[in-house]
């Protein structure tokens, strides 16, 4: 899910709870009302009625009824019914409610998005966004958003990624940033690359400073994998449909970027020079994320960064002239 729209949903879920009282009825549960009434109605059932009590493990594929709605009156009422009872089917609940893997096991931190899926309370995207509005606005998802979200926006600048380096450096906290994509165009790159072109989506949103980071940040981190770090120029031509990005290298050697809208695929091709001449190759990168999480992974045992932080501000600083160009109309910039 794109940050804006999460951004959206915390500052839509924000104004709704100012004006909340306690027995308001959030989306989520009228839509699972008439779902399950739809289907003649679900749930565990304990003795004739239908127990809101969840069972002591996640059910299984075809057993119980998809995660419940849990108001604050809710919430409230479970705390006094398990300080009566002990260690009551409230408790249980509410301690599954606070648990890092709730509802759906240690596999997964989507608040049960799964499961909602599974058992059809989540089939369209009317349904997804009640769900996100109460996972959001009531849930535990409310932290995590606020914190991405924060996280995003503090790096909305050239300026701010510095700053956000030096504060990592003085902490001593090794961190990196890259796309999925930057590994997928990684095999193309040999020591007589003489230039690249690469595209990609590069749809626009209104609220990023730096407004190619918003998605064209994937085609910048292929060309940045296939040329490397010594970018010095950049010049920018916008139009409807597309944004054309030239950069010349300190060796001389040229590398372009096509952000193309409203979307595309992404595509790369590569020039290597020899004594003869020059020939090219044209590729069209897999979609994956193994080799991203692979370096995740080896980042996290060894602390040894995939991406050198150098490359990542130097990136930065390539999309700030990328901006600059363009708000001059067009004229050449020079990283800074």
């Amino acid at each position: 899910m794109h940050i804006m729209a999460i951004r959206a949903i915390i500052t839509s879920m924000a104004n709704k709870r100012q004006r909340r009282t306690p027995l308001d009825t959030s989306p989520l549960e009228g839509e699972v009302a008439s779902r399950r009434q739809a289907r003649g109605g679900r749930g565990v059932k304990s003795g004739s009625k239908t127990s809101r009590h969840p069972p002591p493990h996640p059910p299984s594929r075809g057993e119980g009824a998809g995660p419940v709605a849990i108001r604050p009156e809710d919430r409230i009422g479970a705390l006094g019914e398990a300080a009566q009872n002990g260690f009551s089917a409230a408790l249980y609940r509410l301690m599954a409610w606070l648990s890092p893997a709730y509802p759906v096991g240690a596999f997964s931190y989507s608040g049960g998005l799964e499961w909602a899926v599974e058992a059809g309370d989540v089939g369209d995207a009317h349904a997804l966004r009640a769900w996100l509005e109460v996972i959001i606005g009531e849930g535990g998802s409310f932290c995590d958003a606020v914190l991405l979200a924060h996280a995003h926006r503090a790096a909305a600048t050239l300026d701010d990624a510095r700053e956000i380096a030096r504060l990592a450096k003085h902490a001593g906290v090794a961190w990196f940033s890259t796309s999925s994509l930057r590994y997928a165009v990684a095999n193309l790159k040999t020591a007589n690359l003489s230039g690249a072109d690469v595209w990609g989506p590069g749809p626009l949103e209104e609220h990023h400073q730096l407004d190619l980071s918003w998605y064209a940040i994937h085609e910048a981190e292929m060309l940045y994998s296939l040329m490397g770090t010594g970018c010095e120029e950049v010049t920018r031509i916008p139009s409807p449909d597309a944004d054309i990005v030239a950069c010349r290298w300190k060796d001389g050697r040229i590398g372009t970027m096509r952000a193309l809208r409203p979307y595309s695929s992404y595509g790369a091709v590569v020039f290597r020079k020899d004594a003869k001449g020059q020939t090219s190759e044209i590729s069209t990168p897999p979609s994956s994320y193994v080799p991203l999480l692979r370096e995740i992974v080896k980042f996290f045992e060894t602390k040894v960064l995939p991406v050198s932080n150098d490359e990542t501000l130097e990136l930065f600083a390539f999309l700030d002239a990328a901006q600059r160009s363009k708000d001059a109309g067009g004229r050449p910039m020079r990283l800074r």
